[in-house]
C-alpha cells in the first residue's frame, strides 16, 4: 500500500534544517514511492497555489508551507485518488494513501436530449474552503493531473476510479451553464473484481431542464459588436441549496446565448470584456433578449508642483470614490486609468506641505489632462499621543493621515510627541488620522484642533481580544479552518481562520461593540458559496480583557430509554432546526443527535400514521441519557358510518387549553383509529374541518370515543 505521512515541524523535535516555524513536512511512508505516484497539497486557508510532488521525490523530506489546514490528495496509476483534510498544526500526523476505487458511470440529459461534450468533475460534498477545487482523477500522458471527463455523443460519462466518500458532480455544459448533481456516497471497494476491473456504480440519468435561452447582444458605445465578451448569469431560489450558473462568450456578431435559465427566478447578469467597464444588470425574471452597451473606461493625468513651480516628486495623489492612490514621478507626473464615468475628488499631498484638492467630471473614453496641482508649505505643529487611562505619552506610535493620504506620516518620540504640518486649510474639515502603537489596537479619529498649549493631543486606549471556539456539527469535531468575521460598526472587518482545535484569536481590538460571525464557506467546484449572519454573537470588547465566543457544538448525542417501548416504533426528534427520525436499537433504546440551541420535542411513531408526543428535552439538559415513561392510555374511535371517504382521514389530537398538538393519526379502511400513550389531560380531536369532539384521558383507563361525526356531515 502506498502511503503518505504528514508531519508538522515542532521545534527541536525535527532536524535543524527542517524546523521553520510551524512549517509542515511531508514524508512518504510504506514501500518506496513508484514513478507514477504523486501527492497534491492544496491549502484551504489561503489562495496559495497547490503543490504537486511526483514519484521518487516523495522519498525525501518536503516542506509544504505553513497552513492551518490543507487538502492532501494522493494518487497512483491504477488506483483511486484519496483526499483528506489535514490539519497542519505543530505535531500533527496524518496518513493518506491511494486506494482501490469504484468506477462511476452515468448519463447527462438536457431536457430529453443527450448532452454531449459536457465536462464532468468530482467535488467533495462538504469542502469548507474559499477556493475552487475538483478532485484530481488521474495523470495524463504528459504527467499532468486530470480533473474532469467529457460526456460522449449519447451523454454518457465514465470516471475510471473514485475513492470512497461523499461527493457531488459539477457539470459544465458546452453552452455555458454550470449545474450540480445531488450528493452521492461511494462505497468502499477493497479490491477489484475477478475480471480485474473496479466495481461499478451507476448514477443513472442526470436530467436538467432545458429552461429558457436568453440572447444577449453586447455592443460598444458606437453600436459595434464586442467579440469575446464573457457573459455570466446567476439565479438563486430561497429554497435552493446551490444557485444556478450560466456562462457564455460573445461571437463575432456580439451575441452570447445563456441557456438553461429558469423563467421563474430573478437573474443577475454580469458582462466583462477587455478594454471595457464591467456592467451588471438585475432582472426579476430573465427576458428573452437584452442589449448591453459597454462603456470604455476614462482616465486622467496631471502634474504636482511646489509653490515655486518645481516638479514635486514623491507626492501621494489619491482619488475617490474609487479609492486608488499613486505616487508622482521625478517630473511630478501621475495618471489614473480604468475609471468609470462620473465625478471624482482628487487630492495631492506630501509630508510637511499643505494638500491640494479638486473635483473633476469624466465621461466615457475621456482622457483628461488636469492643470498642475500646487503644494504649499504647511504650518508646522506639534502633536502628542497619550494613553487615555494613564495620561502618559506613548512612544513609537505611527500617526498617518487617511485623507489626504501621505500628508501626515510621523512617529512619536520617547515622550509621545511628533511634529507635522497641517494638511488642510484652517477652516476646512479635520483630517482623519490612524494611529498604530505597540500594545494598542489601531485607532482612527479626526485630527483635533490645537489646544491652549499649541499642540494637538490624540488619546488612545488599550484594546482587548476576542477568542473564538467553533464546532463543526456536520463532522462532530472542532471546526477546522472555519471563517470568522469580526466587525465593528463603521470599522474594517477582521477575518480569522480557526486552527486544528477550532480556535481563533484576534489581535488587539478597540473597546466597544463588535459582532462576531461564523461564516459558512463551501467550495462547489468552480464556484464558492459564502453564507454568514445566521450564526452571530455580539461582544463588548474591554481593554486588556480577552472575551471568549463559542459557536456550538450546536448538536449533541443523547440516549433515550423508553420504558416498555413498543417494538419497531420510531422516535422523531423535532426542533426549530428541523426534525430527524431514529430507529430503535437492539436494546430498544434510541440513540439520537439533538439540538443544543433549542428545545427538542420527542414523538413516538409507528410509521403508519400514528405519532404521539413522548417528551421535551430542554436546551439546558446535560445528562447523557433520558428516561421516558409512557402512560398506560389508549384513545380510539371510528368515523360515523354514514360518511363517505372515511378511510385515510388525517386526525390531530390537541391539548384543550393550549391547542398544542399532542398526537396524529390516520383512519384505516373501516374509518377506525387508535392512539396509545397519550398523557392524561383534556384534549380535542380535530380534522381538516375543525374540532370533532372533546374528551379527557385518565391514566389506566382506555377511552373509546365511539362514532365521531365529521364537521359538515352532522345531521
Amino acid at each position: 500500500m502506498l502511503g503518505v505521512l504528514l508531519m508538522a515541524a515542532a521545534g527541536s523535535m525535527e532536524p535543524a534544517e527542517a524546523t521553520v516555524g510551524r512549517e509542515a513536512l511531508l514524508r512518504w511512508s510504506g514501500p518506496p514511492a513508484a514513478q507514477d505516484s504523486w501527492v497534491e497539497v492544496t491549502p484551504l486557508d489561503s489562495n496559495e497555489a497547490a503543490r504537486v510532488y511526483y514519484g521518487p521525490r516523495l522519498g525525501s523530506l518536503l516542506r509544504l508551507g505553513s497552513h492551518t489546514v490543507a487538502l492532501v490528495c494522493v494518487g497512483a496509476e491504477g488506483l483511486a485518488t484519496r483526499c483528506v483534510r489535514a490539519p497542519l498544526s505543530a505535531g500533527a500526523v496524518i496518513e493518506a494513501a491511494p486506494v482501490h476505487g469504484t468506477q462511476l458511470i452515468g448519463r447527462v440529459l438536457h431536457g430529453r436530449q443527450a448532452l454531449a461534450g459536457a465536462r464532468i468533475s468530482v467535488v467533495p460534498a462538504d469542502l469548507d474552503s474559499r477556493r475552487s477545487f475538483a478532485v484530481p482523477l488521474e495523470r495524463d500522458r504528459n504527467g499532468r493531473l486530470v480533473r474532469d471527463v467529457a460526456t460522449d455523443s449519447d451523454g454518457h460519462f465514465t470516471i475510471r476510479q473514485l475513492a470512497p466518500g461523499r461527493f457531488r458532480l459539477e457539470i459544465t455544459f458546452p453552452t455555458g451553464p454550470i449545474r450540480h448533481s445531488e450528493v452521492f456516497d461511494v462505497p468502499v471497494a477493497k479490491t477489484a473484481g475477478r475480471s480485474g476491473r473496479a466495481p461499478q456504480m451507476d448514477l443513472g440519468e442526470l436530467v436538467f431542464d432545458e429552461g429558457l435561452t436568453m440572447h444577449v447582444a453586447v455592443l460598444d458605445e458606437d453600436g459595434d459588436p464586442v467579440i469575446g465578451a464573457a457573459v455570466g448569469g446567476v439565479q438563486a431560489a430561497i429554497s435552493a441549496e446551490i444557485p444556478h450558473f450560466s456562462e457564455a462568450r460573445t461571437t463575432v456578431s456580439g451575441i452570447a446565448l445563456l441557456s438553461g435559465l429558469d423563467p421563474g427566478l430573478p437573474l443577475t447578469l454580469r458582462c466583462r470584456a477587455s478594454g471595457f467597464i464591467t456592467e451588471d444588470m438585475i432582472f426579476d425574471s430573465p427576458p428573452g433578449s437584452v442589449e448591453l452597451r459597454l462603456r470604455r473606461p476614462a482616465g486622467l493625468e496631471g502634474q504636482v508642483v511646489t509653490e515655486a513651480g518645481e516638479p514635486a516628486e514623491g507626492a501621494t495623489i489619491a482619488i475617490r470614490p474609487s479609492g486608488g492612490t499613486v505616487t508622482s514621478g521625478r517630473r511630478g507626473e501621475f495618471a489614473f486609468s480604468g475609471l468609470v464615468p462620473g465625478e471624482y475628488d482628487i487630492v495631492a499631498s506630501r509630508h510637511a506641505e499643505r494638500s491640494t484638492e479638486l473635483r473633476v467630471a469624466l465621461t466615457a473614453s475621456e482622457r483628461k489632462r488636469l492643470l498642475p496641482l500646487t503644494l504649499y508649505r504647511g504650518k508646522e505643529a506639534t502633536g502628542l499621543v497619550l494613553d487615555a487611562k494613564s495620561r502618559k505619552g506613548v512612544a513609537g506610535a505611527v500617526v498617518r493621515s487617511t485623507w489626504p493620504p501621505g500628508a501626515i506620516d510621523a512617529t512619536t518620540d520617547a515622550d509621545g510627541r511628533f511634529t507635522f504640518s497641517h494638511p488642510n486649510e484652517p477652516d476646512s474639515a479635520p483630517a482623519p488620522v490612524e494611529i498604530d502603537a505597540p500594545g494598542y489596537p489601531q485607532a482612527s479619529m479626526p485630527l483635533p484642533a490645537v489646544d491652549d498649549e499649541g499642540q494637538v493631543v490624540l488619546e488612545i486606549a488599550k484594546g482587548g481580544r476576542i477568542r473564538v471556539e467553533a464546532w463543526d456539527d456536520s463532522r462532530d469535531e472542532p471546526c477546522l479552518a472555519c471563517s470568522i468575521v469580526i466587525q465593528k460598526p463603521g470599522g474594517t472587518a477582521v477575518i480569522l481562520s480557526t486552527d486544528g482545535s477550532g480556535v481563533a484569536e484576534s489581535g488587539l481590538l478597540s473597546r466597544g461593540y463588535h459582532r462576531v460571525v461564523l461564516e459558512r464557506v463551501r467550495s462547489l467546484g468552480s464556484v464558492v458559496q459564502v453564507q454568514g449572519g445566521a450564526t452571530a454573537r455580539d461582544v463588548i470588547v474591554e481593554p486588556e480583557v480577552t472575551k471568549t465566543v463559542t459557536f456550538g457544538p450546536g448538536r449533541g448525542h443523547l440516549e433515550v430509554r423508553v420504558r416498555a417501548a413498543p417494538r419497531g416504533w420510531l422516535l422523531v426528534a423535532a426542533s426549530i432546526e428541523g426534525q430527524q427520525v431514529w430507529e430503535q436499537e437492539p436494546d430498544e433504546s434510541y440513540r439520537i443527535v439533538r439540538s443544543l440551541r433549542y428545545p427538542t420535542q420527542l414523538f413516538l411513531s409507528n410509521g403508519a400514521g400514528v405519532q404521539v408526543f413522548a417528551a421535551t428535552v430542554a436546551r439546558e439538559f446535560e445528562e447523557p441519557t433520558l428516561d421516558v415513561t409512557l402512560p398506560l392510555t389508549e384513545v380510539s374511535g371510528i368515523l360515523a358510518s354514514e360518511q363517505i371517504g372515511r378511510a385515510g382521514v388525517a386526525l390531530t389530537i390537541v391539548e384543550a387549553a393550549s391547542g398544542q398538538p399532542s398526537a396524529w393519526a390516520r383512519t384505516d379502511d373501516s374509518g377506525s383509529f387508535i392512539v396509545p400513550y397519550l398523557r392524561p389531560g383534556s384534549y380535542a380531536l380535530r380534522d381538516s374541518g375543525g374540532v370533532l369532539q372533546t374528551f379527557t384521558v385518565v391514566e389506566g383507563q382506555p377511552k373509546n370515543l365511539g362514532e365521531v361525526a365529521r364537521v359538515g356531515t352532522r345531521p
